[in-house]
């Protein structure tokens, strides 16, 4: 289960961002929306641990992700969750299979090839193990960042606008893979968008622009 509860960031000198609370069970999937500026992006960051509450508290599980701090975060972040950003971050100078094992091994994990090569394959991506980010078409790079955010089966995976620059047909492929891989993982999805073909895909909804 996820829950941020009371999740509060305040900027000087700006206006604070209060959140709704948020309690999502294992399984379930649930879209992000809201006007740009409302805090979406945050509120992603703040649940995978990259970003820490002025107030408030996030915990997936067992665990209470705003107690950990330093190596003990980046090693459960690692492990448990996913994070497809909205800017892919592949590593350039790795092949696609490489980038899922380095996954692996920032997580403490042993490194699985064979794990990885069937991460990729349940995307539809295997054939690029061995390619350079360089080398990929914009969808073969977003599905390759999906392979890598659900390699170690997280339980949270979260994704930032997936579809905001993808044609009809793409953008129905990237959400019921996203969805497909976090029904195999049990994982709860967390889905920011901006992006209205996406309620079609997904019924659950928190709305940051209205609180609901």
């Amino acid at each position: 289960m996820l829950a941020l509860e009371r999740v509060e960031i305040r900027y000087p000198q700006a206006a604070q961002l209060q959140f709704p609370t948020v309690r999502l069970n294992a399984g379930e999937h649930c879209l992000l929306l809201g006007p740009s500026g409302c805090g979406k992006t945050t509120l992603l960051h703040v649940a995978a641990g990259l970003l820490t509450p002025d107030s408030g508290s996030v915990r997936l599980g067992e665990t209470e992700v705003t107690a950990l701090t330093g190596a003990q975060l980046d090693r459960f972040r690692g492990r448990h969750i996913g994070i497809v950003f909205q800017r892919l971050h592949l590593i350039p100078s790795l092949t696609v299979l490489e980038n899922l094992t380095a996954a692996q091994y920032c997580a403490g994990l042993p490194t699985d090839e064979p794990a990885a090569r069937g991460a990729l394959a349940r995307v539809g991506v295997e054939h690029k193990a061995s390619a350079l980010p360089a080398q990929l078409s914009q969808g073969q790079a977003q599905r390759v960042a999906i392979a890598r955010a659900i390699v170690n089966r997280p339980q949270l995976i979260l994704t930032d606008e997936p579809t905001s620059s993808l044609d009809d047909a793409n953008a129905r492929l990237v959400l019921e893979l996203l969805q497909a891989q976090a029904q195999e993982c049990n994982a709860v999805l967390l889905v920011a968008t901006h992006d209205a073909r996406a309620k079609s895909a997904i019924e659950r909804r928190i709305d940051l622009g209205t609180g609901a």
